[in-house]
């Protein structure tokens, strides 16, 4: 696998992935920092795509589906909460059915299992709640990209899941009775 040029290949749009993550966590506003994530997770997609592996290419094309609504949010925070659980059980059923269908291995069944877990983290409302379910999801895929043998992409959700423990340190430590004036990310919206 090392020696194939559609490896190298994905590990360098990995890199090019963890690029733009770190510079995405750098940004103020959450619009923009909405844009920096859909522009990686599609960078991702391309890479995962030289893997070969289509529970990959689900998993990271839900991703994909998932981060356009959220930037769809980011533009509409008063949308309806109907939105955003309807589009997270359109992505969940999605990444089953197509996992099922092209069912390869016991990836794909992990790939299910990620796309699962995600939308249970992502139906609370406080931030807090919804990085700590996220904190298992995580480890699930950075163990699939590691048995998948694609050690970037592990690094790029390695950082992420760093990022949401640094958030939830942080978010515990700014508690002041006031939970639900915190937002998943002290950012502001234009």
């Amino acid at each position: 696998m090392f020696d194939s040029w559609q490896w190298w290949v994905s590990q360098g749009f990995g890199l090019v992935t963890l690029v733009i993550i770190v510079i995405s966590m750098q940004q103020k506003c959450k619009v923009r920092l909405m844009w920096y994530r859909v522009f990686a997770v599609c960078v991702a997609l391309v890479g995962v795509s030289f893997l070969g592996a289509l529970s990959a290419i689900i998993m990271v094309g839900a991703g994909v589906i998932s981060n356009l609504v959220l930037l769809y949010l980011a533009y509409k925070p008063d949308a309806h909460k109907v939105i955003k659980f309807g589009s997270g059980f359109f992505v969940v059923m999605l990444v089953v059915v197509l996992n099922i269908i092209f069912w390869e291995n016991y990836l794909s069944g992990m790939s299910i299992a990620v796309g699962i877990l995600m939308f249970i983290a992502c139906l609370p409302e406080k931030a807090a709640t919804v990085r700590k379910l996220l904190i298992p999801a995580q480890v699930l895929i950075v163990t699939y990209w590691i048995l998948l043998l694609a050690p970037i992409q592990a690094v790029v959700d390695i950082v992420v899941f760093v990022s949401a423990i640094v958030g939830i340190v942080r978010l515990d430590m700014k508690k002041s009775g006031n939970e639900s004036a915190l937002a998943m990310q002290d950012l502001k919206v234009d």
